[in-house]
């Protein structure tokens, strides 16, 4: 089942016209719904235990994540990666993007870079 759709019939199950409510009470009363939630499935274990490192480290300021192909012919694939990367960022609420070839070098100001590495991996990428 596509995840858009099990949020909607979640939301619309559960909530229905309690949802309004619920938001007041939250505000009212935080210590009762503010906690530590863990996930469950092990791919959202790794990134949670991945982004609480990065915060401990750098704190979660201007916190970005990438999704790096090398190969720039792979940009076919851009879609799927940008929805799939934007249900993480709602989940998570961290930037996260996908890149390929020159275009993380570009966003760190580092182009030059790019240019030495197809020469250093032997191989052509146009």
């Amino acid at each position: 089942m596509d995840y858009i759709i099990f949020r909607d019939i979640f939301n619309s199950t559960i909530f229905e016209s309690s949802k309004k409510d619920l938001l007041e009470k939250v505000a009212k009363y935080p210590n009762r719904y503010i906690g530590l939630f863990r996930p469950t499935k092990p791919k959202a274990k790794l990134l949670q235990k991945k982004l609480n490192i990065l915060i401990g480290k750098y704190g979660d300021d201007n916190l970005r994540g990438y999704f790096y192909f090398i190969d720039p012919q792979l940009i076919k694939n851009r879609n799927y990666y940008q929805t799939e990367l934007q249900r993480m960022q709602e989940d998570y609420g961290v930037e996260l993007s996908v890149c390929y070839g020159k275009e993380l070098f570009k966003f760190l100001s580092i182009e030059t870079v790019w240019d030495e590495i197809p020469e250093m991996i032997n191989f052509s990428i146009k």
